[in-house]
């Protein structure tokens, strides 16, 4: 397929949609996590769970349809992992 400045300009307005859709979603997912920690500080529970995320690891390696693309995922959520732990300092 060969591509043109149109076609160019059209995939980076998906890419624009796209990146709109992953800001919200992480914005929203941290704010539950704050939840989480907040909970997990009131009634003094570990706030670190590496089994959760082991879990959570898993079940992207099930959802991520290119396999080429896990390693990319779980840097992802290791960084989403670590930036929330940072919601209770």
């Amino acid at each position: 397929m060969t591509l043109n400045d149109s076609d160019i300009e059209e995939l980076r307005k998906d890419i624009d949609i796209i990146d709109r859709q992953l800001i919200s979603n992480i914005i929203k997912r941290q704010e539950i996590a704050k939840e989480i920690i907040n909970f997990k500080v009131k009634n003094n529970i570990e706030i670190e769970d590496k089994d959760r995320e082991a879990e959570i690891l898993i079940h992207i390696n099930k959802f991520t349809s290119h396999k080429s693309y896990i390693s990319l995922a779980h840097e992802v959520y290791k960084l989403l992992f670590k930036n929330s732990k940072k919601l209770n300092e």
